[in-house]
């Protein structure tokens, strides 16, 4: 099992300068990895405001991403969904594509974020969700998370 992670950036949209953004973005994600080398596939772009990464324990996860969060610079954040569970290539002639009900799940877990953000205080950013067939202590993991 890995934790596949999407993060978006919050208001995208409004960002003045959105390449600006994105450099800002990259550096932060750079740094942190230089840091604490935790992912197996660090936060990368992939379309639109939308990055993708995939670590091989939660905790890593988590603490990378709380890393990446706190390091941006002021009016910039990252909403995340965290899932858990197989993630695999499909291939294609442009390249491996991500799939497997790790990204499903990430999927679902960054669709509850954009739900409850709005009524929770503070905010909701993260939200972690696990792929069908998770075992016991997985399913208290992320209840506890």
């Amino acid at each position: 099992m890995v934790i596949a992670v999407i993060a978006d950036i919050v208001g995208s949209r409004e960002l003045g300068d959105r390449s600006a953004a994105q450099r800002a973005l990259d550096e932060t994600i750079a740094q942190v990895e230089r840091d604490r080398p935790l992912a197996v596939q660090p936060l990368t772009p992939t379309v639109g405001d939308e990055q993708q990464g995939v670590y091989r324990e939660l905790p890593d996860a988590l603490l990378s991403l709380l890393m990446v969060q706190l390091r941006l610079p002021e009016g910039l954040a990252f909403r995340f969904g965290v899932g858990i569970g197989e993630v695999r290539p499909v291939a294609s002639v442009h390249g491996e594509l991500a799939d497997g009900p790790g990204w499903y799940a990430a999927r679902a877990a960054i669709e509850t974020v954009h739900a409850r953000e709005q009524r929770a205080v503070p905010r909701t950013r993260t939200w972690i969700v696990g792929a069908p067939g998770q075992d016991e202590v997985m399913e208290t993991v992320i209840a506890a998370s």
